[in-house]
């Protein structure tokens, strides 16, 4: 009997050192070890502190993918990453190619120009080997018919233009002046102006008013020509709705369709680079098919960039324009115009008290006029 206690112990303690060792390689490689065993290859660690295989990975393609997403991740800002390597599919792996399955020919591109050299480089510190890179469309998208519909009418929403915005109620002064002869000119004689007219100023210093203006001229005077109004925050929009509800397609052809595109609040574009590369796409083809196209911005081309290029080096400008900020006479005969729209009864003098402040832009001027108004009905006092 004291001979059968033993033997159990003796079996029992041998099993716990087995599990207690079985345990610390568990450790070892959740931690990173030496040496690891997965699906029949050899692994071990790399200088870099990422595991580098020994053999050809034929038949996991997924998991060195995986182990290639988190080299690329710590390279790219969530945005990019979101954007360009979620998207990819890893299709096989053999002895010298990679091959990756991508949505479309626009990715495509977009991943062999700019992102093959950073796959390969993290490929070749997990296989320590060099692969050749092969990019496939593949699989075809579900068709979503019912959510098409919403994109239109969602779309449509976000750019329509605003019928108070005319040449007739725009005042005109030194400050826009040519900006507003260009656009003028351009509406009237479309086939005199070529490139892209690019208007630029400060934030409520008038851009929006002139470019919307000239789409309700062009919609009032040529009703066969098409004009889209849209700013770059509805151009996002529009366009994640579109790979929302697969219909990027659908997008595509929508956006060449119009004859002229207003693009307004091109500054919102800066650190968007799935936008700057659907944007230079669209409005490159939108030029190459001979259409109008004119921007407004805060700023001057010359400052832009776009994927990592100067604005001016990826467009022919027809023209560039400065709105500035308005002078006295001229912020006068915007109140004036006000006054005479709502029926207020203010003296010019009382008008010219408020335009004598120190304003930046149009927006600032209105709000002062706004305040005046209140303060004068409520109280029947004059600012001096």
């Amino acid at each position: 009997m004291e001979d059968m206690l033993s033997q159990i112990l003796s079996d029992l303690n041998s099993l716990k050192e087995a599990v207690i060792e079985i345990d610390d390689r568990l450790k070892k490689l959740e931690c990173g070890g030496q040496i690891a065993e997965v699906g029949g290859m050899s692994e071990e660690k790399s200088g870099a502190g990422n595991r580098v295989f020994n053999t050809p990975a034929v038949e996991k393609p997924d998991y060195i993918w995986r182990k290639v997403l988190d080299i690329i991740k710590k390279e790219l800002t969530e945005v990019s990453f979101k954007t360009w390597m979620e998207i990819v599919v890893p299709l096989s792996i053999d002895n010298d190619t990679i091959r990756l399955g991508v949505p479309g020919e626009f990715e495509k591109g977009i991943l062999e120009c700019r992102y093959a050299s950073l796959i390969k480089t993290a490929l070749r510190s997990i296989i320590n080997k060099d692969y050749k890179l092969e990019f496939s469309i593949s699989g075809e998208k579900k068709k979503v018919i019912s959510n098409k519909r919403i994109v239109v009418d969602t779309f449509e929403k976000r750019c329509s233009l605003n019928p108070k915005y005319s040449f007739d109620t725009l005042v005109i002064g030194e400050h826009n002046y040519l900006a507003y002869r260009y656009i003028l000119d351009t509406v009237k004689n479309p086939d005199n102006h070529h490139g892209l007219a690019y208007i630029y100023g400060k934030v409520g210093i008038g851009k929006t008013h002139l470019i919307q203006a000239a789409g309700n001229y062009i919609s009032e005077h040529y009703p066969a020509a098409k004009v889209l109004y849209i700013s770059i925050e509805a151009f996002t929009n529009a366009m994640i709705d579109a790979i929302r509800y697969d219909n990027s397609m659908g997008f595509k052809e929508r956006m060449l369709s119009y004859d002229v595109l207003l693009i307004d609040d091109l500054q919102f574009i800066t650190g968007k680079e799935f936008t700057q590369a659907e944007f230079f796409k669209t409005v490159s083809e939108v030029l190459e098919r001979g259409k109008q196209v004119v921007i407004a911005c805060t700023g001057p081309p010359q400052d832009m960039t776009i994927m990592n290029e100067r604005f001016t080096s990826m467009f022919e400008l027809g023209g560039v324009f400065e709105i500035k900020r308005p002078d006295l006479d001229t912020r006068v005969e915007i109140l004036r115009r006000i006054r005479a729209e709502e029926n207020i009864k203010l003296s010019d003098e009382e008008l010219r008290t408020i335009a004598e402040k120190t304003f930046d832009n149009v927006r600032e001027l209105l709000n002062a006029y706004n305040r005046y108004v209140t303060y004068a009905e409520m109280t029947g006092e004059k600012i001096k």
